[in-house]
């Protein structure tokens, strides 16, 4: 039975790589300007259970926000892709952050905040991925806005300095290059926009 078990995970598992984790929704999200209060006027707690704000972003000028959950292979999968990114855009003092933003869901509805053994787990894959860039938490005020109506896992928004979008959202996982490549067409954009 055990093995049974391990051969059905396994299988969901290597569908959720290939695939990218989702839910199904009605409508697509818009990142236009009037969702641009998603990350504007962010105030929520990370993982450790610090106040965040949109303050955050201020002393960068592009910020890729990766949006995951703990049940999605993809997700925690490019983890290690992302924390030698966001390790190198450090070490060469550059104008780029990157955080993560867990979302946990109950049925249907997202979560605001993480309980303790979610944040446990949170920690335990952290760990495991040896990441150490921030991870955000879903607060009240994001949940009130169209930002619940995520169903792809994982996506990254990208912000400036003041929280505002900067370009489309972009679902799914990537390797260190090809988000080196998106982030090089992001920062262009925002150079443009000053």
């Amino acid at each position: 039975m055990k093995r049974f078990f391990v051969l059905v995970l396994g299988c969901v598992f290597a569908l959720g790589i290939l695939s990218g984790c989702s839910k199904k929704e009605s409508k697509p999200i818009d990142t236009s300007k009037k969702n641009s209060e998603w990350f504007s006027n962010l105030e929520t707690k990370d993982v450790d259970g610090n106040k965040v704000t949109k303050e955050v972003f201020s002393s960068k000028d592009l910020t890729l926000i990766n949006v995951w959950t703990t049940w999605c292979g993809p997700c925690v999968g490019e983890m290690p892709e992302l924390e030698a990114l966001s390790k190198e855009y450090e070490s060469n003092n550059s104008n780029v952050a990157i955080k993560g933003l867990v979302v946990e869901v109950d049925g249907a509805d997202m979560k605001t905040g993480l309980s303790d053994k979610e944040r446990d787990l949170v920690k335990d894959i952290m760990k495991k991925s040896n990441a150490t860039y921030q991870q955000l938490t879903v607060s009240e005020g994001l949940k009130k806005t169209d930002f619940k109506r995520i169903i792809e896992f994982p996506t990254a928004y990208f912000v400036d300095k003041n929280g505002k979008f900067v370009g489309d959202k972009v679902a799914g996982a990537n390797s260190k290059e090809e988000w080196k490549k998106i982030i090089d067409e992001r920062l262009k954009m925002v150079k443009s926009n000053e």
